[in-house]
């Protein structure tokens, strides 16, 4: 584990500088999420830091394989994606981009949202580590 990242059981941090995702579930396993580019990790980051629920899909670095990563108010949960699932998910995303010319809120690869209709303040499962922004 790197320097830095020394997180309890159902928690998650973003750090903003390294532009990652670190997320410890409730059976002791860490994962591993690195957004494509800046514009992806800001999309994920922002929706992690304004929903008491989120829910996205990504590609763990330390497992390599796709996950479903999930932050409720208890636990952070993580789902093994099915293949055929991941690849429609990311094949829609990049459509979507491809249509709109601009960044729709979903993102082509790497990390991707997946909308409820869930909103409010951020939990204390969720940690930003950045300057004057820490969530605990």
């Amino acid at each position: 584990m790197p320097e830095g990242i020394n997180i309890e059981k159902n928690q998650l941090i973003y750090r903003d500088v390294q532009m990652e995702i670190w997320a410890h579930d409730g059976q002791g396993e860490y994962h591993h999420y690195v957004p494509q580019d800046s514009a992806e990790y800001l999309t994920v980051a922002n929706h992690l830091g304004t929903h008491l629920e989120s829910t996205f899909l990504a590609y763990c670095k330390l497992h390599q394989i796709p996950e479903i990563v999930n932050v409720n108010p208890n636990a952070v949960s993580i789902i093994l994606s099915p293949k055929k699932v991941t690849e429609s998910r990311f094949a829609t995303d990049r459509f979507k981009r491809r249509n709109n010319g601009a960044n729709s809120g979903t993102i082509s690869n790497g990390v991707s949202i997946i909308r409820s209709s869930t909103g409010g303040e951020t939990h204390s499962t969720i940690r930003a580590d950045q300057k004057g922004d820490k969530k605990n």
